[in-house]
């Protein structure tokens, strides 16, 4: 849909045939990416301005998309020491997908994760003091990303086939009407270290959390929210002691045994990196 910029008037509408959803848009170097989801895909699409205004003046033009490979813009690419990580998040949760690229930016050999029907959140950099009791403690890896993911385990929420004729029978969801279901989700908080000849990924935490959602027109809004978690890692000194420490806060609603009622409950969990990361090494 095109949208005046002074108005906010609907001009004209551009159909993309043969992507269900679309979601992520966004612009890069006269090229719209999007991410496009259909039965049998998932991924990256894209589609040049310049087919953009063709449609416009045409509507017997017909736009295809082509698939746009792994992006390495500045919102999905991170890079500390020699190191540099790509993540891709791609569909609409928890119809979703991610990967994460690691990238040695001196031989520029690459490593690859996958995950399906999860979401990786935006890495925190950190770096430790290149003192030689570090690099003795933590055999050279003194760098290294913190990344949270959530990935969805068990959810209860309809197709959207069916949650689209559901709305055309109702002309809204109000909370009178409205019925919640839970999703399950597996947040984990993934430590990526390396030195110079080697990588260490370890799970500095791992917690289930269950979300409340409720029906809205043809798609149900969950609690606590994905984007909500956004900020919800930090690499910080907290006491000022010169040590770095991970705070990662984590919400999860929960059933109360003595009531019918569901709690939200928040938990900040401290980790002193320097402190803890060599047991974690021992434990791999």
């Amino acid at each position: 849909m095109i949208f005046c910029g002074r108005s906010g008037k609907a001009l004209n509408n551009i159909p993309i045939d043969n992507c269900n959803e679309i979601n992520n848009l966004h612009s890069r170097d006269n090229v719209l990416v999007f991410g496009c989801v259909r039965s049998d895909f998932t991924g990256n699409m894209k589609i040049t301005l310049n087919d953009v205004q063709k449609r416009y003046g045409n509507t017997s033009y017909v736009i295809l998309p082509i698939k746009d490979d792994f992006t390495d813009d500045d919102r999905n690419s991170f890079i500390v020491g020699n190191r540099k990580l790509l993540v891709n998040n791609v569909g609409i949760c928890p119809n979703c997908r991610a990967s994460i690229e690691l990238i040695d930016l001196n031989t520029r050999k690459k490593q690859t994760w996958y995950y399906n029907n999860a979401s990786v959140l935006s890495p925190k950099l950190f770096h430790f003091r290149a003192t030689k009791s570090n690099l003795q403690l933590f055999k050279g890896h003194i760098t290294g990303f913190i990344l949270k993911i959530w990935q969805w385990v068990e959810t209860n929420i309809p197709d959207r086939k069916l949650m689209r004729s559901e709305s055309k029978r109702h002309a809204y969801y109000n909370s009178k009407n409205a019925s919640f279901v839970t999703n399950t989700v597996t947040e984990r908080v993934v430590l990526i270290t390396f030195n110079e000849s080697n990588v260490h990924v370890i799970n500095a935490s791992l917690v289930e959390v269950t979300q409340l959602c409720v029906p809205f027109y043809d798609d149900y809004i969950c609690q606590p929210d994905l984007h909500g978690q956004e900020n919800s890692v930090l690499v910080g000194d907290l006491d000022q002691d010169g040590s770095q420490e991970l705070i990662s806060y984590s919400s999860s609603f929960v059933k109360r045994e003595d009531v019918q009622d569901w709690m939200l409950i928040s938990n900040i969990t401290v980790i002193r990196l320097e402190a803890e990361l060599p047991k974690l090494y021992e434990e791999k």
